[in-house]
């Protein structure tokens, strides 16, 4: 036993000194491998155990150390006495076991499980087990053509043609063809909380049985479509026109490795394996998900063995789970963006000298080492994450930390007149740290003078209002990257029909158009590198302050886990050992 704690300790020092680099790589400029690395690849994650994956058997080896020395005869007896006999006994790995039902803890009960409407990373955690979507992504988070969807090619600058995986079925029965393929295209185009992104498909078509179109309202650039196809998920056509899409959300069937079992309210959700799983069966029976809004909660059902996997703990709980040879934690930059937007359309804030106070007054490295304890995030100024070849290429002109420069900025206002308070507002409840964020960015812009109006707001609250353009001021927030093409800012943040209308300009539309139509990586990166120079600083409508570092604990006894960076979980790969 001494040996292997011997051993575990340093195969936990080697594990977080590979993160630590591996996340001040992410911070570099065009290191497009660092962070979706970081995600994607098991030792890229900070595991505090040796037991945590499987290893070869072991044997007792013996060896024999022998001194010989020219020293003085005197010392001739006491260097005999230093010939001895070492002998180091290791352990085999532990054994990965059949069966078995995972109890896995979320943070909150999902509203539903159709993931078109459900689109909480939480409730897509359960959703996203029982169905597929069209395409998969590799490694470094770029479409890839191995999943539902085998291979593709752009036939014009309005259509582009894929082929599905021949063999699969749905859950229940019905087969999975080009047909389901392109009724689930249209399906996520027409219902649910992503529409918005699905404004550019026109129509989807069957061809044949294993290949179908689709046909886009203008036409689309390299990589976007297939990107797309990542965040657009699969149902099986009949039922879901039989039952709706609310109803399809409280009983769902997909062609994933889990299938639905129960839903009992307040209570938990279950799912059995798909023995039929194209990708393999798993190994796991099923899995049973609760939820537990309180981190604390959740960690403590982890430590008491009523749990086997838990998501999202505050930073300063990692020590807890560092601290237990039972826990494993897993911690790598994932697709969330924490930054601050401001409404540039209404007063006070469409006075850019405010703007520009603010983003000389937030300290990025003080609320990353403070508030997430230096462990929770990644202080960044991009706008778009480092996976974008296109992000960090003005960032020499960004504003810096200065608070004696904003401070001016403050006075210059307010020597014109007085400065109506500045609503601030950020949730509660919602995010990693987002209270405590919010408050020590309010004390920021306090200390530089800033007439505030803080607004902790509840999370329900807080998005109702920034999609309806309610907020004013400026909110806080991460930015989840949905799909792997900076179009998804545009859709969402920077555009007059996007869903936040806070931070657009004629010029951002223009770009919008320019990016998703960019017919090659140069003129993709030229549109959208100059989208990042305008809202940093341009417009200064957008102050990027770090990278979310997310993060997953389990115990020991769970093998096969690897974090991505959509939090999504392979439940097909996971297993448990002893």
């Amino acid at each position: 036993m001494r040996l292997k704690n011997r051993r575990m300790s340093r195969v936990k020092l080697i594990a977080v000194l590979a993160t630590l680099a591996l996340l001040v790589a992410a911070c570099g400029d065009d290191e497009e491998e660092s962070v979706t690395t970081a995600a994607a690849q098991p030792d890229t994650t900070t595991a505090t155990t040796a037991a945590a994956e499987p290893t070869p058997e072991t044997t007792t080896a013996t060896t024999r150390a022998t001194t010989t020395t020219t020293a003085a005869p005197e010392m001739e007896e006491e260097e005999e006495e230093m010939e001895e006999e070492v002998t180091e006994t290791t352990q085999a790995g532990p054994t990965r076991v059949e069966g078995g039902i995972l109890r896995m803890v979320i943070g909150t009960e999902p509203k539903s499980l159709n993931p078109s409407i459900a689109t909480s990373r939480f409730a897509q955690q359960i959703s996203r087990g029982i169905i597929d979507v069209l395409m998969e992504k590799d490694v470094n988070n770029h479409p890839e053509p191995s999943g539902l969807i085998t291979a593709y090619e752009q036939v014009d600058g309005l259509t582009w043609r894929f082929t599905v995986r021949e063999g699969v079925s749905f859950h229940n029965g019905e087969p999975f063809n080009a047909e389901a393929a392109a009724a689930s295209v249209r399906a996520n185009r027409d219902t649910g909380g992503l529409r918005v992104y699905f404004t550019l498909i026109a129509d989807a078509q069957a061809i044949d049985d294993t290949t179908f179109e689709i046909i886009t309202t203008t036409e689309t650039g390299i990589g976007l479509l297939p990107a797309l196809l990542t965040e657009t998920f699969v149902f099986p056509p009949a039922y879901l026109a039989e039952v709706g899409a609310d109803e399809f959300g409280l009983a769902p069937v997909g062609t994933g490795p889990l299938v639905f079992e129960e839903w009992i309210p307040g209570e938990r959700i279950s799912a059995s394996a798909n023995p039929d799983y194209w990708n393999g069966a798993p190994t796991l029976d099923g899995v049973e998900w609760t939820w537990a809004p309180d981190a604390n909660t959740r960690l403590a059902l982890l430590q008491t063995g009523d749990a086997d996997m838990i998501v999202t703990l505050s930073p300063q709980l990692f020590d807890d789970v560092e601290a237990d040879d039972n826990l494993v934690l897993s911690a790598a930059p994932g697709g969330n963006k924490f930054f601050m937007g401001m409404n540039i359309h209404a007063p006070p804030m469409d006075d850019i000298r405010l703007r520009q106070a603010i983003a000389h007054a937030i300290d990025r490295e003080a609320l990353v080492g403070g508030v997430l304890e230096g462990r929770g995030g990644i202080a960044n100024p991009n706008a778009f994450h480092n996976f974008f070849s296109s992000t960090g290429r003005h960032a020499d002109d960004y504003y810096p930390y200065d608070p004696d420069r904003a401070r001016e900025l403050v006075a210059e206002v307010q020597a014109e007149g007085e400065i109506p308070p500045i609503p601030i507002n950020y949730t509660v409840g919602r995010y990693i740290s987002d209270k405590d964020m919010g408050e020590a960015v309010v004390g920021m812009l306090e200390a530089v003078g800033l007439p505030l109006e803080a607004r902790a707001l509840e999370p329900g609250e807080f998005i109702v209002a920034l999609f309806t353009n309610q907020l004013g001021g400026t909110h806080q927030l991460p930015f989840d990257v949905r799909y792997p093409h900076e179009d998804v800012f545009m859709r969402t943040t920077f555009t007059s029909a996007g869903l936040v209308k806070a931070c657009t300009s004629d010029r951002l539309d223009e770009l919008a158009t320019i990016g998703a139509t960019a017919q090659t990586e140069e003129e993709r990166i030229a549109a959208y590198s100059e989208v990042e120079r305008i809202v940093l600083i341009d417009l200064v409508c957008w102050v990027s302050i770090y990278d979310q570092v997310d993060n997953f604990a389990y115990t020991t006894g769970l093998g096969g886990f690897h974090q991505r960076l959509d939090l999504q979980i392979d439940y097909e790969g996971l297993y448990f050992q002893e």
